[in-house]
């Protein structure tokens, strides 16, 4: 039956921030009657997902009236090279190299099983995936899990539409003369600022930004109601790709009555058992990311 299914592909970058909105989507899609299959490297996320999780590689999970599975392909690195290679860059570039021969792979032997790719998904941190869409002709769309307004700030610093704070002028303002908007130095995106202590985010995100052109769609994890005019601007000056709003995912997701997770760790239950101990809505919780730098 599952042959007969429209089948679709995500990939993600192997982290955790990163495989759980697009594991959200892939839950979704799967919920309409698709058949997803979840793309990610081997180390170091995979092991753990299959202890955490009790998944088995290629093994059919029905959500709603689809399915979805998990596939994990190994990018060659050792504990070591990881450790050695996470802050230089060449840990994004070889795992381009990797995951490019690994995806072709992994689409032709669907191919050869009757269940042909029709869709490929991934997030930001791993643009080329696009490229690999484009060279097998097939439909690809990426999913930003940040707002559409971030997403018009890095259009804009690409496509150089607008002056940016840069080293001899760190301080500078931001006018976006659309909607006659200033965005402070402090408002934009803190990788787009010259602080910025990961140039390497940077760098991947641009990648991704000059190569929209090369998706069919554009998926963010937002809704309408909350950015349209910057949603209707984004459309004007990307005409050759649809801008779709299809969030909030995680409230979506609560719609779908599924046990598969992309956990790297057992669940903390401990954390859950203290929040339901506090009277409702007493709680603020406020996440700064996995790579924020707090001096104190």
């Amino acid at each position: 039956m599952e042959s007969s299914l429209t089948h679709v592909m995500l990939v993600s970058f192997p982290s955790q921030s990163h495989i759980n909105p697009l594991l959200r989507l892939g839950k979704l899609i799967a919920s309409k009657g698709l058949l997803v299959t979840f793309v990610t490297t081997e180390k170091p996320f995979g092991k753990k997902m299959r202890q955490a999780n009790e998944i088995q590689d290629g093994l059919l999970k029905p959500v709603g009236l689809g399915f979805i599975r998990f596939e994990f392909f190994d990018d060659g690195y050792t504990p070591d090279d990881l450790d050695n290679k996470r802050n230089s860059g060449l840990l994004f570039t070889d795992l381009e190299v990797a995951g490019k021969r690994e995806i072709k792979k992994l689409i032709k032997r669907y191919e050869k099983m009757k269940q042909p790719v029709r869709c490929l998904i991934n997030n930001a941190f791993v643009p080329w995936v696009c490229n690999v869409a484009a060279e097998l002709k097939i439909p690809s769309a990426v999913l930003w899990v940040q707002s559409c307004v971030c997403l018009t700030a890095y259009y804009y610093y690409q496509n150089q539409l607008a002056k940016f704070p840069t080293k001899t002028e760190p301080d500078i303002n931001v006018e976006v003369p659309f909607m006659a908007l200033v965005w402070k130095h402090d408002e934009i995106p803190s990788f787009l600022h010259p602080s910025c202590r990961y140039s390497i985010f940077t760098d991947l995100i641009l990648q991704q930004i000059k190569r929209l052109p090369k998706t069919s769609s554009l998926l963010i994890d937002t809704f309408e109601e909350l950015e349209r005019d910057i949603i209707d601007h984004m459309s004007q000056l990307c005409p050759e790709v649809i801008i779709n709003p299809i969030g909030p995912l995680f409230m979506m997701a609560k719609t779908t009555s599924s046990d598969v997770k992309g956990d790297i760790s057992d669940s903390a239950n401990q954390c859950m058992e203290w929040l339901d101990s506090k009277e409702p809505s007493s709680i603020v919780y406020i996440s700064f990311g996995t790579i924020v730098y707090v001096k104190q």
